[in-house]
């Protein structure tokens, strides 16, 4: 385990020390800020620790992102600190040619030499992203798509999986850069937003479930007695299975913002078959 502080090498920089750790692989701590003059290649399986610092990079670098994934190699990203693409510059703040795990961390780009905004997350060649929590976002005022982004011409050989999370301006179930409805999230987990703004990925709960068949269609069976959060809003034909289970409501405010306190409303159109012994309250 390497530790960046200058406590322990005073003769080489933070970013000497960091740029040397991840040459040759293992884990590092970062232990300062650093502010790179170069672009930070990962070529070995590596974790960094941010430790509450930040890592970023200078306008005038000759690569200017900040961190490039080498195909083959593995960076996983922990703590909290930031890592951030400065303005003026065309780079982003990871980009992923191999593998890329983040645990944890802020994640941020700057605006791009024309005052337009840089994707932060890129997949490219045969990248694969996994992110399982931290905070994603790009410059205020900026409402770009490409907070999580594929290279068009790689998209069929890149990955990008989403479990955990928040994200601003960005909702990674539905991201239009990659064509309408393109979803990143995993299998089993959801992306929700009270504000339209910031959407936070979680796994799915049984409500969740019970909410997404009723929007789409289907099926379900009630495993266990559910209290709702919200009106269950019967889009589409649903049977449900109450299965000797109670399906109650409590003090909540509708998908529309309208306070009330119906337990199910079955939309125009659309049909609720209910089965099975149990109580709707």
């Amino acid at each position: 385990i390497f530790a960046g502080s200058h406590g322990y090498n005073t003769e080489k920089t933070p970013e000497e020390m960091l740029v040397e750790a991840a040459a040759a692989g293992g884990k590092y701590i970062l232990g300062a800020d650093v502010t790179l003059t170069q672009t930070l290649e990962v070529a070995k399986a590596f974790e960094l620790d941010l430790n509450g610092f930040t890592l970023t990079n200078k306008v005038d670098n000759t690569s200017t992102d900040v961190i490039v994934v080498k195909e083959g190699a593995t960076l996983t990203l922990e703590g909290d600190g930031t890592v951030e693409a400065v303005s003026g510059n065309d780079g982003y703040a990871v980009i992923a040619e191999g593998k890329v795990i983040i645990n944890g961390g802020t994640y941020k780009s700057g605006l791009d030499a024309n005052g337009d905004g840089n994707c932060t997350i890129y997949a490219r060649g045969k990248g694969e992203v996994y992110v399982n929590g931290g905070n994603f976002s790009t410059p205020a005022g900026d409402d770009t798509t490409y907070v999580l982004n594929k290279k068009d011409a790689d998209r069929d050989n890149t990955v990008i999986e989403v479990k955990g999370g928040t994200f601003t301006n960005f909702n990674p179930a539905n991201n239009p850069a990659e064509g309408a409805g393109t979803n990143f999230v995993a299998d089993g987990y959801i992306s929700k937003s009270t504000d339209g703004k910031v959407w936070t990925v979680s796994k799915m709960t049984a409500e969740d479930k019970l909410v997404a068949e009723a929007t789409k269609g289907g099926s379900y069976t009630l495993a266990e007695d559910m209290v709702l959060s919200q009106t269950l809003v019967v889009e589409k034909d649903l049977t449900l299975n109450l299965n000797g289970k109670t399906l109650s409501n409590k003090d909540y405010t509708m998908r529309s913002a309208t306070p009330t306190t119906d337990v199910i409303i079955v939309a125009a159109g659309a049909t609720l078959t209910l089965e099975g012994d149990g109580v709707v309250e």
